[in-house]
């Protein structure tokens, strides 16, 4: 997957909600050691969404974009 030779959108997020999670693994968020795990996975998918309309790709890649609403 080249994920920045596709819009972001959406259904984009859908298809590739294994960033996130693997995003959050990174930071030792795992739902054996979280117990509000789809709670935050859903709280950071609505904040992902309200943002999209904001992302340039001219600024970031599409990760990056994502890293960045996570950390907030």
């Amino acid at each position: 997957m080249k994920e920045d030779d596709e819009a972001f959108t959406p259904e984009w997020l859908t298809a590739n909600m294994s960033i996130i999670h693997a995003m959050l693994k990174r930071r030792g968020i795992t739902e054996s050691w979280y117990p509000e795990y789809d709670d935050k996975v859903q709280d950071i998918v609505v904040r992902i969404l309200e943002y999209i309309p904001k992302y340039d790709p001219t600024r970031a890649k599409k990760s990056t974009f994502i890293n960045v609403l996570i950390t907030k």
